[in-house]
């Protein structure tokens, strides 16, 4: 595995670890909005965080392989089904955080549009 990969790889997990941190964590520490607040804004953050780690798992396979339509949809079922599992882990084991389908909804929207925007950024490039 070259240092790019590596690299990658490690950058990923990483996010990952991140994601399940801030998944577990009080989400409202103060019980007030803070200064950049708008109705829904939760759900954009659910998405560029879900988008980002999509990114970065797409980088990892294709630091490996070339890109293909069936891998890269299997890469984005496994993205989802991790954030799946956050928000379930959110629904049940954490009594300050609550699971929903619209933030499951929202990652998923996330995953498919950081997928779109590295293939479209890769194949602009190569």
């Amino acid at each position: 595995m070259d240092r790019h990969a590596r690299r990658a790889v490690v950058l990923t997990i990483l996010f990952a670890i991140l994601l399940l941190v801030l998944s577990i964590i009080p989400g409202d520490m103060t019980g007030t909005p803070g200064g950049f607040y708008f109705e829904g804004i939760d759900k954009v953050m659910h998405a560029l965080m879900y988008g980002v780690f999509s990114l970065l798992v797409t980088n990892v396979y294709l630091a490996f392989y070339k890109i293909k339509f069936w891998p890269l949809l299997l890469l984005v079922c496994i993205t989802w089904f991790y954030s799946i599992l956050m928000e379930i882990l959110q629904l049940y084991l954490v009594s300050t955080r609550s699971g929903e389908l619209l933030d499951a909804v929202a990652n998923f929207a996330g995953i498919v549009i950081g997928n779109l925007a590295f293939i479209g950024y890769k194949k602009l490039r190569y």
